[in-house]
């Protein structure tokens, strides 16, 4: 029986010096950690985008007059803003900027839940209708906006 013939290649190795080491390693680390936070950052708006066309289709009389009759409705929107949180909950948390984002997204997706359960209850203190609040203000979301006046004001959260 023939052995099988074997080629012998020759590699040239090069060590790198120490004092070059930690900074090429640095750049390669630094490279690395802004692809991840661009990443979950791209994801993160997607997802928001998602949450605020639900948040537009809400605001809506039409829609809300629909949830309040019909319980598929209610089922269908409640399982898009539970797909969307889904979603986020895969994004990593590489930064706090990004976890920062990530939470007030969060936030928004279950106020947004939230109003659909009180437009199912009825409860018309919390029904936002064509994006205005009975108070006059939008009241989903961490910003607010006062319809009235056209200032905004930032609600402060419970340190999540």
């Amino acid at each position: 029986m023939k052995s099988p013939s074997t080629n012998v290649i020759s590699i040239s190795i090069h060590f790198v010096s120490e004092e070059k080491r930690p900074a090429a390693a640095l750049k390669i680390q630094s490279c690395f950690w802004g692809f991840l936070v661009r990443k979950s950052m791209k994801k993160i708006v997607e997802i928001k985008k998602e949450v605020d066309e639900v948040e537009q289709q809400i605001s809506r009389r039409e829609t809300v007059d629909l949830i309040r009759t019909n319980a598929k409705e209610q089922l269908r929107v409640n399982e898009i803003l539970m797909a969307l949180l889904f979603w986020l909950d895969s994004v990593r948390g590489v930064d706090s900027g990004v976890r920062e984002c990530w939470k007030k997204v969060i936030r928004k997706a279950i106020a947004l839940q939230e109003n659909v359960d009180a437009i199912v209850a009825g409860d018309q203190a919390a029904i936002v209708v064509d994006g205005v609040g009975s108070n006059g203000q939008i009241l989903v979301g961490d910003d607010s906006v006062n319809s009235s006046s056209g200032t905004s004001e930032t609600f402060v959260g419970d340190g999540d």
